[in-house]
């Protein structure tokens, strides 16, 4: 027998199995009531409402499994958006084996155009911490059996975010932002082990890519300390964070480095521009960083802009309504005459050639 007679065969075995398999998912997701199933799990895991409006059924492109449209996770109560998430369309891959028990063990996510809301409320508090919902009635007078879907075991090889969109409002100031373009792969084994997610996002026309850890997720959910890390690269800026946050207030701390060829126009992109005067160009700048309690310190700082070199110690607060900058300052070399004189100062480049 030919080695081309051999291939044949093998390919033809492989695509009649994978017919067969298709077939019998099929036939597994008619017996079940896909949305009815996927709600109770989602919203026993996050406590939130789920509601499927569009489709739910078989999905062979781009993950082997279930597919439902219009889905929306409810946000909090009072809250500022109608849903804390919504997408156009979610894939799911599910293992086959537990859906002969009436199961839906969730493998694989792609999210298709989520729309995700972040919030902070008046009182500090945020809107993205899950807890898993109470039982309803009465306590069982049995002793019940293992759920059907473990959340603490929950492994997701893979979850794609595809043309996404997040906003932020915190309505103690009344402000916000939204980024778009924003396409991330993740993957989660555990709760309790470290989550790495890459990917880049789109904000103010500019693509920002990001490279991100945190080390453990399920502690993030439950808005409990956990480690952070994080990396940003774009045109405008590259900076890098390690430290940990506690999502439960959105409190940051740990060490930042970041660097860019142009303060002015990144002040610009932020939303803050610099009006008038020259120079403001080439800057670096690391440092220990603290977000909390309504304040920003910045410890052990070390800075460089353009001809300007320097190093202190700042918080950044408010004081009776109005913003409050106190802090340390010692300038180690500087060159302030061409500033004085309108000129602007020589590349850095050039500042190190004499």
């Amino acid at each position: 027998m030919s080695w081309k007679r051999i291939l044949m065969i093998v390919v033809g075995s492989l695509v009649a199995l994978a017919l067969m398999g298709a077939g019998v998912l099929a036939y597994l997701v008619l017996r079940l009531d896909v949305a009815a199933e996927v709600e109770r799990a989602v919203e026993g895991a996050t406590g939130r409402d789920v509601v499927i409006a569009g489709e739910a059924g078989v999905s062979f492109w781009p993950v082997l499994g279930l597919r439902a449209e219009e889905v929306t996770l409810a946000n909090v109560e009072g809250g500022r958006a109608p849903s804390f998430i919504a997408a156009d369309e979610i894939d799911i891959g599910v293992e086959l084996r537990p859906l002969l028990d009436r199961q839906v063990n969730v493998r694989r996510l792609v999210l298709q155009r989520p729309r995700i809301a972040l919030e902070v409320d008046n009182e500090g508090a945020p809107n993205w911490v899950l807890a898993p919902r109470p039982p309803e009635g009465p306590p069982p007078t049995t002793t019940p059996g293992e759920p059907p879907v473990d959340v603490a075991r929950t492994r997701l090889r893979e979850v794609r975010i595809r043309n996404g969109e997040v906003s932020f409002f915190d309505a103690r100031r009344g402000a916000g932002w939204v980024i778009g373009d924003v396409d991330i792969s993740t993957a989660i084994t555990a709760l309790d082990e470290p989550m790495r997610a890459k990917g880049s996002v789109r904000y103010n026309d500019e693509t920002v890519r990001l490279d991100m850890e945190i080390g453990q997720p399920g502690a993030a959910i439950r808005g409990e300390v956990t480690p952070i890390s994080l990396q940003l690269e774009s045109e405008l800026l590259n900076a890098e964070f390690e430290g940990q946050t506690l999502a439960a207030s959105g409190e940051l701390a740990g060490a930042v480095r970041a660097h860019g060829s142009s303060l002015r126009r990144l002040a610009a992109w932020t939303g803050a521009p610099i009006q008038g005067g020259v120079g403001l160009e080439q800057f670096a700048v690391s440092g220990r960083i603290a977000i909390g309690n309504g304040a920003y310190s910045f410890s052990n700082a070390g800075f460089a802009i353009d001809l300007v070199r320097g190093r202190g110690d700042f918080i950044l607060s408010e004081l009776r309504g109005k913003p409050s900058l106190s802090g340390r300052l010692e300038l180690c070399h500087s060159d302030l005459n061409r500033f004085l004189a309108s000129a602007a100062p020589p590349p850095a480049s050039e500042a190190r050639q004499t």
